[in-house]
Order: C-alpha cells, then structure tokens, then sequence
C-alpha cells in the first residue's frame, strides 16, 4: 500500500466526470475549461469514465457503451485526441488534482482486434466462440485470465496510460470479476515507477490485500435507499457499520455516495431515490472515515435520469447543492477528525432511546470532537441524548453561533433533521 497516494486522499473528494453527458460537446477539451469549476468546488481527484473508442459491433443505443473498448490504447474520436488527454491531466495537475483513469479489464467489445487475432484471449464456449460475462452484457466478450498472455498485454495497455499521459491511478471496473492474481501482479508492477491510486468497483475485501487502496461501499448506500422509502431504519445501518467502519482495514478506505453512473443510468437520480433525505445521507457520506464520491451533474442539482447509451446532457438547474457540497467538501479538509484512516479521528456511535429512528455519532481525536444527529425518518422523533462522551463547547456548523451539550439533553427533530456540531480549538 502507497503511504504517499494514501495520504494525499485522507481528506480529499472524488469526482465521477461523464464525458459525454457533462458539456454540450462532450468532449475533453469542452471539460478542461471547467477545470477551475471542480478546483472552486474543492475536489481532490477526478474518476475519469472510460475514453478509449467504443465497439460499434452489437453496440446498444446510438453511442454505445464507454465500457464496451474497441482498443485500450486509443481515444474514442468523439471525445477528443491524445493531445486533449495530455491537455486535461496537465491542467488538472495545475490545480493539484489527481486524475483517474476508469480501467475496464474483465471485457471488450466485439470487434477489439484481439477477437480475430487472439481469440484465445477470451472465455470460448463449446463450439470455440467468445461469449459475453452475462446474457444482458451481449454488447462486450469476456477475457480469460487464465491465459498469461492477457496479463500481459493489459499490464501494457494500462503502463501506456501512466507513462504517456501521467495518469495518477485507476478505477477498476467490476474489480471482482477479474482473479486477484491478476490485480496483485498488475499493481505491484504499476507501483514499481509511480505511486498510484487504486479504487476497485467492488466490496470485495481480499482486494485490499491485492493493492487497493479503496473499495465501493455498496450496502450503505442501500441502507439509506431503504431508509428514505420506508423499507429499512437506522438498526440496518448499524448491523453495516459493524461489518464496515468498526471492522474495515485501517490501511484502505470505503468510498461512499448518493449517486453514481450505474445508479443515476439503471435506477434514477438521487433526488427521485432520496428526496427530502439526500442532505442528510449526503453530510453522513462526508463526515465518515472514507472518501466521498459526486457524480457529474450532481453539484448543479441535476434531476435527470441520464441515458447510458445516447446523448444526454445534465442539467444545470441551480448552485444550491454545488455551496453544499462545497461547504463540506471544505469542512472535511480543514478538520483532521474528518479525514480518512488511518490518520481521521476515531468513530463513535452514541445511542438514544430511539434507536430505530435517530442516528448518533461522534468523531473524536482528543478534545477535539464532531457531533453529528439526525432523524433518519419521515415522522417527527422526540429522544434523548445521555452521556458524558459529547459534553462540552460546540459550534454549528451550519447555522454558527455555540451550543453547550451536557449529559442530558431532549430534542425534537423533523423528518430528516440533522444537525452537525464541533468544537473549533
């Protein structure tokens, strides 16, 4: 594990940047030109979706799938030239931020060159022919790893991205599906010249052991899903936490969120799936140990389900939600409780007679402390706090002004009301 990349994400944010969605040209020049827009906002490292050309054979919709690769070392034309790449990571690094590279390793597309010339690359059925990783993936086929050759000829095609253009790390698409094996040789290898960033799209914790820095946290996020449609309650966010926060490997982090491709393409936006909840979830996202993660679109209270496969511009309806994530993504940075492990302050839960409905917890580092409590219900909930682990001087943090807790205290929250309080030493 990297102490140097792993350090430099303790505070940081991640930004998930759709290409082809976020400008109306969709391309990587049009992007670089709001590169001050993401450093203004404060993201520390921008997730880049796939940019190489994308199959045309059995491609879904007009544009196909980025996650369908024709050619791991070229740029899909649509989007822009080698040149607009270099541009791109040049600009961001002038803002000090990192960039990653989404990395598709378990499949490509139909008409990759690899299909005619080296089928035996690909999983084959009965009759000798590549098949797809799942009957509803039909628009890609599936690698097989258990040839070295495919381990080489990735390792080259990913070194090709690192070298050429800078590149700070990757994201690792269904991380999971490709063997550890593989991971560990790949990223001990990468490393070797460059220390780089390594996100896997998986809940898998034996990842961390192949090199990851950071994993999705997928159940989270359901959990509050659940929440905000009466299925679940904070109980099931503390049997996650248990098997997550209390239990994860202090040499990695999880990566949390509200949305991200998959959910805003497959299910919805965040404000169709949390409605007056999102601002509560969204500032639990930030003030856990781990990275939090924004969409494109997200900053600008983007409502749209976007189409994965076509054209489908975000909206850029208001700077309301851009300040508030802004106003976290700052508070998170500026306090060292905040921060991601192992250098964060340590979480504790606190408890209330109303277990099912209001959610508790500290970070605490000394005398230095974040309270944070919130109604995680859509009725009104009346409980109290007891203890002597929260006492003290607090600010609010998004009202100002100082409150005193003391070892009891009553309260009467709204449906969804949060408040976030800490001490300012």
């Amino acid at each position: 594990m990297n102490s140097s990349t792993t350090d430099f994400f303790k505070d940081k944010t991640l930004y998930e940047l759709n290409i082809r969605q976020f400008t109306p040209e969709g391309t990587i020049k049009s992007a670089i030109k709001h590169m001050a827009e993401f450093n203004e906002l404060g993201i520390g490292a921008i997730w880049v979706m796939p940019i190489q050309p994308i199959g045309k054979l059995k491609r879904k919709g007009s544009l196909g799938s980025p996650y369908s690769i024709s050619d791991y070392c070229a740029i899909n034309p649509e989007f822009g030239t080698f040149d607009d790449f270099k541009k791109f990571v040049e600009v961001a690094h002038s803002y000090n931020i990192k960039v990653l590279l989404d990395w598709v390793a378990n499949h490509t597309a139909w008409d990759h060159d690899w299909i005619t010339k080296n089928t035996e690359y690909y999983t084959l059925d009965a009759q000798g022919n590549p098949v797809s990783p799942f009957p509803e993936w039909e628009d890609v086929a599936d690698l097989n790893y258990s040839n070295r050759r495919v381990w080489e000829q990735m390792l080259q095609s990913m070194r090709f991205w690192v070298e050429n253009f800078g590149i700070d790390g990757f994201r690792c698409d269904m991380a999971h599906l490709v063997p550890d094996e593989f991971w560990q040789f790949a990223i001990s290898k990468l490393n070797e010249s460059k220390d780089l960033f390594w996100l896997a799209e998986s809940e898998r914790r034996e990842l961390i052991n192949c090199g990851f820095n950071s994993l999705y946290n997928w159940n989270l996020f359901h959990i509050f899903s659940g929440i905000a449609g009466g299925r679940n309650n904070v109980y099931d966010i503390d049997n996650v936490l248990g098997n997550t926060v209390f239990a994860f490997p202090k040499n990695a982090n999880q990566l949390w969120f509200t949305s991200n491709h998959d959910e805003n393409s497959w299910h919805d936006s965040e404000f169709a799936r949390f409605g007056s909840s999102l601002q509560a979830f969204t500032v639990i996202n930030f003030l856990l140990p781990g990275i939090p993660l924004l969409y494109s679109g997200q900053e600008f209270s983007s409502h749209k389900k976007l189409a994965f496969f076509d054209k489908d511009l975000i909206e850029r309806k208001s700077f309301d939600m851009f300040h508030f994530y802004q106003k976290l993504i700052q508070f998170k940075k500026e306090n060292q409780l905040l921060w991601s492990n192992p250098q964060g302050g340590e979480f504790k839960r606190i408890f209330t007679d109303n277990g099912e409905s209001v959610f508790v917890f500290m970070r605490q580092n000394g005398d230095k402390k974040m309270l944070f409590l919130a109604n995680l219900s859509n009725k009104h909930s009346d409980f109290t706090l007891q203890g002597y682990d929260f006492c003290g001087e607090y600010q609010d943090f998004f009202i100002g002004g100082n409150y005193t807790f003391y070892p009891k205290h009553y309260f009467n929250f709204a449906p969804f009301e949060f408040k976030l309080y800490y001490t300012k030493y």
